[in-house]
């Protein structure tokens, strides 16, 4: 019963805080996250029910769920704990290459048939179509690196001005020129800083 409880918490805090806080609503008060997470709790609960009614069991989705996120989700992770470079644009393009390339290696739990046949392709004992090729590895990698490779072009061409500034629109250009007033100031503290050495150097010489 406390995982249940876990699982329908969690759930509604992913929805309410990652999309309804930060993407529909980020005015929202406290009071309205409560009732959000409220009826969040009640809709991932009639969902989870939902599933129980048909044929195939929970379990096939929760292995589907868990092949799911190594292929998509892991690559996302690593690149946003190790890597810099990696940014929205090339993690929105990871994304989409790894659900597309996932859905066309077909998955036989939930009798979806491959468009892609990778190498080992073949009939296995039981006389089915099986997928013999490390295709899930394979997608995680492809993943990886398209996520790290668009997201330096990106960087790139909207760094060097290649785009116009207001096409970014998940203002990833961090390399922002100085205004005058900022490079006067930062002028003027460095006078200051250089006028309090040579002050302090004077008082030292004179004391001797």
């Amino acid at each position: 019963m406390s995982s249940m409880d876990s699982a329908l918490l969690s759930s509604a805090s992913l929805f309410s805080s990652n999309i309804y806080k930060n993407i529909l609503r980020k005015q929202a008060s406290d009071r309205e996250m409560q009732w959000v997470i409220r009826i969040s709790v009640v809709v991932v609960g009639l969902a989870g029910t939902g599933l129980t009614f048909l044929d195939s069991s929970v379990l096939v989705f929760w292995l589907v769920g868990v092949d799911m996120s190594y292929t998509i989700m892991f690559p996302q992770l690593v690149c946003v704990l190790f890597f810099k470079v990696s940014n929205a644009y090339g993690s929105l393009i990871g994304f989409m290459m790894g659900i597309i390339l996932r859905f066309m290696s077909g998955e036989p739990l939930i009798g979806l048939p491959p468009l892609i046949e990778f190498p080992g392709y073949r009939l296995d004992a039981e006389g089915k179509q099986t997928q013999y090729f490390p295709f899930r590895t394979a997608i995680m990698m492809l993943s990886l690196f398209s996520i790290l490779l668009f997201s330096w072009l990106a960087a790139v061409i909207i760094n060097k001005g290649l785009l116009p500034e207001k096409w970014d629109v998940f203002k990833i250009n961090r390399k922002r020129k100085p205004s005058a007033g900022a490079a006067e100031a930062e002028k003027a503290k460095k006078a200051k800083e250089g006028f309090s050495e040579a002050k302090q150097l004077l008082d030292n010489t004179t004391s001797f």
